[in-house]
């Protein structure tokens, strides 16, 4: 049996975990210049400050905490073929964020593992939830042969 298959085999519907973080100005700042993402929302508490008090944490920095969590509860070798999100409410810049994954299906002959997630304030209020849809890789295939198969692999 292939570590693949071993792996997959010790998954299951239910299987979950969190990480936690408190998102500071440095993470933002570090976050745009990777991405590029200069939305003065998230970098300029002055240009925030009349609608939110203070500049916001990106729906991409808040699904990266997911993947935080994701990663924590999948084996090595995983990656994300497919995601969806819905931004609830905004989180703001300092605060602590409470990134949770569960499992929601492993499907052992795709090697998929369809996941929920949800980041919630310190505060306990949702601020984003979604799902996606992640590929376990056996040590000996390369990475492209997943781009080369269907891409319909159903709803995360």
């Amino acid at each position: 049996m292939d570590r693949k298959r071993e792996e997959l085999k010790k998954l299951k519907a239910g299987d979950f975990s969190i990480f936690t973080k408190t998102v500071t100005e440095t993470d933002v700042m570090l976050y745009a210049g990777l991405s590029g993402e200069m939305n003065p929302y998230y970098l300029n508490d002055v240009y925030a400050e009349p609608k939110l008090g203070q500049a916001m944490i990106s729906a991409a920095q808040l699904q990266a905490l997911a993947g935080g969590a994701i990663f924590r509860l999948l084996p090595e070798g995983s990656i994300r073929i497919q995601g969806e999100y819905r931004l609830v409410k905004p989180a703001l810049r300092g605060e602590t964020i409470i990134a949770r994954a569960e499992i929601l299906k492993v499907d052992e002959e795709k090697g998929t593992i369809a996941i929920a997630w949800e980041c919630y304030s310190n505060d306990k209020e949702l601020l984003i939830e979604g799902k996606s849809l992640e590929q376990l890789l056996s040590r000996h295939r390369d990475v492209q042969d997943i781009f080369k198969e269907e891409s319909q692999h159903g709803d995360p």
